[in-house]
């Protein structure tokens, strides 16, 4: 995956890292709100607080992660040079770490002045970043593969989500509420969770999992094929509310399956990899996998329940699938990362990559995140656990952030005399 890849393609080591160290941040902030708020506050999934630990979650954490994770990637798969990595990175992260802060505040405290804060600066740190990155990957990329075109359209599905998000902002921060809000929502939630989520994931494990896991790759239908049927399904499930009328659902279980059985997929090359090394990274990923499978049975047996499982759904997907995942990701990125630049420097005597977390420190924290989780799924059923999740997930973030700022000091701790801070980093 990383064949012929030079510092000169790669952006800085700073320009992903920022992101994936301050992800972990908005989750802790999470747990302190959880910890000094109402929980009869979040009862309904609509209420401001609800909204507000919502987007800590998905843009604060989810976001932050895979935006970071584009700046590298790119270059990386497409060999394709970011145009002035450094100053775009700084700009959009600052944008988004202080629009994503007002959009918390503005929706915990009900503050217009706030909510109208969060529009400018999100919307401005989305657009300079999907300016600045979508024309290298639709443009400049030379060879495209199956990993090139699911982030192709999951870059599409933020922009959906983006300009949705945008108006439902807008409209609540102007107190309006407008007859098609309900549709709204429903092609915000699909856009965001099925399309820019689950499309840049799907992407991106067709290079890692084979790459990091030693595993075979995933079969060539499902990263073809399979990807096509899922983009123009979802595409179908988006329009058809606005253009064509009718029930969707059966266009959702499409989805729901196809997800289940990338799922699969996933879960048989991990149990089948060359290397059946003990790995905590791998333990997410399983759980991630595990997680989705859960929520896409769920997602079909639903209309035949008689309780509304849609909390359920999203604890599943959201916290289950796309924290766990992200948490493995990181993990193996970071100290990727760092022994990537340094030996591109011509440091070489460093920790193995395996060496530069403690393994004992990951194992804990999987098992708070684990934790975080159970008692997050009984505070829907029984709001006494309501403040042990947020302990739990202010504890589980705050080890993670701890773990990934010990790796990425190995870096600067080993740079060259005379090297610049920033690691050679220019522009």
């Amino acid at each position: 995956m990383f064949q012929g890849i030079s510092l000169d393609q790669a952006p800085p080591f700073s320009v992903p890292v920022r992101f994936f160290l301050t992800a972990p941040l908005f989750l802790m902030l999470s747990g302190v709100l959880m910890l000094l708020g109402d929980p009869s506050a979040l009862e309904s999934r609509w209420s401001y607080p609800s909204l507000a630990l919502v987007h800590a979650l998905t843009v604060g954490f989810g976001g932050m992660v895979m935006l970071g994770a584009l700046t590298q990637m790119l270059p990386v798969l497409a060999g394709v040079k970011l145009r002035s990595p450094l100053k775009l990175a700084r700009i959009v992260h600052s944008a988004l770490s202080f629009g994503t802060l007002a959009m918390i505040f503005g929706f915990w405290f009900s503050s217009v002045p706030l909510l109208f804060l969060a529009l400018g600066l999100l919307g401005a740190g989305f657009g300079l970043f999907l300016f600045g990155l979508g024309y290298e990957l639709f443009f400049r990329v030379a060879f495209v593969n199956s990993t090139i075109k699911a982030m192709r359209y999951a870059v599409v599905a933020l922009v959906l989500v983006v300009l949705s998000g945008g108006i439902m902002l807008g409209l609540h921060a102007l107190g309006i509420s407008v007859p098609w809000q309900m549709e709204m929502i429903q092609f915000h939630l699909k856009a965001g969770s099925l399309g820019w989520t689950f499309l840049l994931i799907l992407g991106v494990s067709f290079q890692v999992i084979p790459m990091f896991y030693v595993t075979q790759e995933y079969p060539l239908w499902l990263r073809e094929k399979g990807v096509k049927l899922f983009v123009g399904v979802l595409l179908l499930s988006l329009g058809m509310p606005w253009f064509l009328g009718g029930d969707e659902g059966w266009l959702l279980d499409i989805l729901a399956i196809l997800a289940i059985l990338w799922s699969a997929f996933t879960l048989k090359n991990l149990a089948s990899r060359k290397r059946a090394l003990a790995d905590t990274t791998i333990r997410y990923w399983q759980i991630s996998s595990l997680s989705l499978i859960l929520f896409g049975l769920l997602f079909l047996l639903s209309p035949y329940l008689s309780w509304d499982s849609s909390s359920w759904l999203f604890l599943l997907f959201a916290y289950g699938f796309g924290v766990s995942l992200i948490n493995g990701m990181l993990y193996k990125i970071i100290p990727f990362l760092v022994w990537f630049h340094l030996s591109g420097a011509g440091v070489f005597m460093i920790p193995s990559m395996r060496e530069m977390i403690e393994e004992k420190r990951m194992l804990l924290q999987l098992f708070l995140h684990l934790l975080a989780g159970i008692t997050l799924g009984a505070g829907m059923v029984q709001s006494l656990f309501f403040y042990p999740a947020g302990l739990l997930l202010l504890l589980s973030n705050g080890l993670l952030g701890y773990n990934l700022y010990k790796a990425s000091q190995i870096y600067y701790a080993n740079l060259p005399k005379g090297a610049d801070s920033n690691g050679m980093e220019k522009n």
